[in-house]
């Protein structure tokens, strides 16, 4: 955790794990749970489903470039900005 800041998960990852996998993996990790996560998709989900996933963010794509940067801004500090 301590070398990198943030998440930005797809649900729709190829692989053994997809997003949601992972995330519950995450959140199962004592010292993976505090990092702050942004999920990403394209793809329907319930107001549930989104609640167990517990993200700090979500972003419904398509989504504008503006508003992902916003959300990396809000949740990464530079380390050259005074704390």
């Amino acid at each position: 955790p301590d070398a990198f800041a943030l998440v930005l998960l797809d649900l729709m990852l190829p692989g053994a794990l997809d997003g949601r996998q992972l995330r519950r993996c995450q959140l199962e990790d004592p010292r993976l749970a505090p990092v702050p996560t942004i999920v990403v998709t394209g793809t329907e989900t319930d107001r549930g489903e989104r609640a167990s996933l517990d993200p700090d963010a979500w972003l419904d794509k398509p989504f504008r470039f503006d508003d992902l940067l916003t959300l990396v801004r809000r949740y990464v500090v530079s380390e050259a900005s005074p704390m």
